[in-house]
Order: structure tokens, then C-alpha cells, then sequence
């Protein structure tokens, strides 16, 4: 429930976990999909 304020106050009222799945640098984390992880943000979305 972080994709954006919608699905952020859904998941506050929800109690539900907000899982980040970016680094610092904006690259997917191990918390994604293992053929995800370490990729751009922008290219991860292209691959999705």
C-alpha cells in the first residue's frame, strides 16, 4: 500500500504493512521479485 496516497490511506485503515521495494538510488530491492531486483526503476516497469 504505497503506490500512491490512495493506496496509502487504504492500507492505514487496513493496519496493512508498507513494504518499500526501492533503494536509495531508486533501483528494485530484494523485497521485489527476485527477476526484478537491482534493476531501474523505469526499466523493472518496462518489464512488468
Amino acid at each position: 500500500p504505497a503506490h500512491d496516497f490512495n493506496d496509502y490511506e487504504l492500507g492505514q485503515r487496513n493496519q496493512l504493512e508498507v513494504i518499500n521495494i526501492f533503494t536509495a538510488d531508486a533501483c528494485i530491492n530484494e523485497n521485489a521479485p527476485a527477476v526484478y531486483q537491482g534493476m531501474d526503476r523505469f526499466d523493472a516497469r518496462e518489464k512488468v
